[in-house]
């Protein structure tokens, strides 16, 4: 359009386009259906006496991250783990939760992952009860969460 790029193709098939792709009825354009900020990479959860094997991955649509992590907790330390990807929203639109798919402290326990809406953080819970992590807890993690970013 008027000699500049809208759409490229690259010699591997990908279709890069800057102002992202809108979904719909094909006719109307809505910028609030338009897909135009996807990133996937990893990050490093913030934790005292944490392994250095510890680390996680995300992906980012829009305002909503999806995040994994590992934890190897090799002393005992705190209920909030920080390092986000991204920081989350404040107030109760910002609150993600996720679940813990694996936790070696107790094969009986369920734990919920509540992510922070007043911090770059999160912690696991059983029930109302923070979970302190102790030496040689190993926690598989998964979660959500919107942001601004």
């Amino acid at each position: 359009v008027n000699g500049s790029t809208a759409a490229i193709i690259d010699n591997g098939g990908r279709a890069i386009i800057g102002g992202g792709v809108t979904l719909g009825n094909g006719s109307t354009y809505a910028a609030a259906n338009t897909l135009d900020d996807y990133e996937t990479g990893t990050w490093s959860p913030t934790f005292p006496n944490v392994n250095p094997a510890t680390g996680g991955t995300y992906v980012k649509i829009g305002s909503y991250v999806y995040c994994t992590c590992f934890l190897n907790c090799q002393g005992s330390g705190g209920t909030q783990i920080s390092g986000l990807p991204f920081t989350p929203l404040t107030g109760s639109t910002g609150r993600g939760t996720g679940s813990v798919g694996y936790q070696n402290r107790n094969s009986t326990e369920s734990w919920q992952v509540i992510v922070s809406n007043t911090s770059n953080a999160f912690s696991m819970y059983v029930g109302a009860g923070a979970i302190a992590l102790a030496n040689g807890n190993s926690v598989y993690a998964s979660f959500s969460y919107r942001t601004t970013a």
